[in-house]
């Protein structure tokens, strides 16, 4: 059953060079997942090396924006600082947690707002389909197109693990199969994006074909 081993602070800043810095060594084996909210395109924000790039939301409206979901098995030795890369010289947020017993990517979704601005991500916009286990990390991430004016309020039981000034992430562990969604809230209307990924227990893929594995779009 996947448990959090650590989770490291949210990281805010304006800069190509994004740090997630954990404040404990991370266990060979477990999976490193990062998140990463900025006022870049999908097209802007690079896949570090060693990682797969699980999910991804950009806004369709408003002036760009992005949430991506990146995650890797970790390494021996693996350093406690993981640096995502911007292609340009922006605003951004991210965070990271470390997962044990979490080898394979199973479901995964996003979304990009079509409206000029709402306050919540809309029912069903941001929605898995069915969990292949019952017990599996879940993990999502909404980046507004400005300051939020609160902390994103989560629902589904999802716990923050990031509050960040335009938006953060949460994530939880299920135990029932079953699709998974939120409709987190804010205070202040902006464009939105958000994604949402799902990671179950399972065999590690070997490196050389772990882009993809096991993941259901």
């Amino acid at each position: 059953m996947p448990s959090i081993v650590q989770t490291a602070p949210v990281v805010e800043g304006t800069s190509t060079s994004v740090p997630v810095v954990f404040s404990g060594a991370i266990t060979e084996g477990n999976r490193i997942v990062l998140v990463v909210g900025s006022a870049a395109a999908m097209a802007g924000v690079t896949t570090p090396d060693g990682y797969d790039r699980d999910a991804e939301g950009e806004r369709t409206t408003g002036a760009g924006g992005s949430v991506v979901i990146f995650s890797k098995v970790a390494g021996a030795g693996e350093s406690q600082t993981q640096t995502i890369t911007l292609t340009s010289s922006l605003a951004f947020w991210a965070s990271g947690e470390e997962v044990a017993e979490c080898g394979v990517v199973d479901k995964v979704d996003a979304y990009g707002s079509v409206a000029a601005s709402v306050s919540a991500i809309p029912a069903g916009e941001l929605l898995t389909a069915a969990t292949t286990d019952a017990a599996e990390y879940v993990v999502a991430g909404i980046r507004t197109g400005g300051a939020d004016g609160s902390d994103i309020t989560w629902t589904n039981s999802f716990v923050a693990t990031a509050n960040a000034n335009s938006g953060g992430a949460g994530s939880k562990i299920i135990s029932a199969a079953a699709a998974q969604t939120t409709t987190a809230s804010w205070t202040t209307a902006r464009t939105v994006a958000a994604a949402i990924a799902t990671y179950r227990d399972g065999a590690t893929p070997p490196a050389t074909s772990r882009a993809g594995w096991g993941m259901v779009l």
